[in-house]
């Protein structure tokens, strides 16, 4: 893995928050947007088990995603594609470790006592997921027309 690649890509992660999910279960494939936080190549999320992806994800674990901006000139296209597999987080500790890896990112979340009775309790209902990533890629098209760079995980 190139050291520099390595360092864009989680840069990019860590600058924007939005990730385009993608899942599917009995051939039928689902996207919807979550924000994320990551702690270098492993992509914490906060779901409530009653979606539709949370409900694929029982199924089947492999997912898709996307991150960019949205631009209006191909020359300035960014963004992020990624494969893995999502699971649910059922151990104590480690949901722990992605509330404190979330909260970093969104503060309003560290403080649940003082947040919107509506975020309070959907955050009470909610389960954390992680990715763990098979692939990432990255898109850049100011350092060129098609730019890609990627990472490949065992």
């Amino acid at each position: 893995m190139n050291d520099e690649t390595r360092k864009r890509i989680l840069a990019y992660l860590a600058a924007h928050n939005t990730l385009t999910l993608a899942t599917s279960h009995e051939n039928q494939p689902w996207a919807n947007a979550i924000f994320y936080a990551n702690d270098g190549f492993t992509v914490y999320f906060v779901s409530d088990p009653k979606t539709r992806h949370a409900d694929h994800l029982k199924q089947n674990a492999n997912i898709a995603g996307t991150i960019q901006d949205e631009q209006k000139d191909w020359r300035l296209i960014q963004g992020i594609q990624l494969e893995g597999h999502c699971e649910e987080i059922t151990d104590p500790i480690e949901s722990a470790k992605a509330l404190a890896v979330y909260a970093a990112k969104f503060p309003f979340i560290d403080n649940l006592i003082h947040a919107p009775k509506e975020i309070a309790s959907a955050m009470a209902k909610a389960r954390w997921h992680k990715i763990n990533l098979t692939w990432i890629r990255l898109i850049d098209n100011t350092r060129g027309m098609g730019f890609k760079e990627e990472i490949r995980f065992p």
